[in-house]
């Protein structure tokens, strides 16, 4: 049986072996956070993946999507120990509260964007705050940079015993 090319990927060269290999239309790498990560507030893109996949990063820019929809704008600064994942990356930190021992996927969806999803250190997915480009009144229609206001519910506690009506969330400041 000679293998065919799927929709998810590509079959590659032929082994010496004799063997297929697969290769996906939309590669992986992970990271796990170290301290000096957060220290840093930057993050590197692993050496394998720029020397296998590197040519489709020809941009200085890339967008990290979160599976909230929220785009973040992060600048990629080139030395010569590979690609960090710079201007930007702090306030993607920042604003996920992103921490030693969390892990990070990313998914190369296209040439500047990243499908990122976090887990934290119970090795389950966090719950999302929403980003910087979702204006919460009028839908994400334009990626704006970071917000320096979020939206929250207001929790104070219901002490009249009366039914409480939808409070409608508050602004506050960071």
């Amino acid at each position: 049986m000679v293998p065919t090319p799927n929709p998810g990927g590509q079959v590659g060269d032929r082994h010496c072996g004799g063997e297929w290999f697969f290769h996906s239309n939309t590669p992986h790498f992970f990271k796990i956070i170290l301290p000096r990560d957060v220290r840093n507030l930057n993050l590197r893109i692993p050496v394998k993946f720029v020397r296998n996949h590197g040519s489709a990063l020809s941009s200085d820019l890339v967008f990290l999507e979160v599976p909230s929809g929220s785009l973040w704008k992060v600048k990629l600064l080139r030395d010569e120990h590979g690609v960090l994942l710079q201007d930007g990356c702090a306030d993607f930190i920042k604003h996920y509260n992103i921490r030693p021992g969390q892990f990070l996927v990313f998914r190369h969806d296209s040439g500047s964007r990243f499908r990122v999803v976090i887990f934290d250190e119970t090795a389950c997915e966090i719950t999302y705050r929403i980003g910087p480009d979702q204006d919460r009144d009028k839908g994400d229609e334009l990626l704006r940079g970071p917000v320096k206001e979020e939206r929250r519910l207001d929790r104070r506690p219901n002490v009249t015993g009366r039914k409480e009506e939808a409070r409608s969330p508050a602004r506050v400041s960071k």
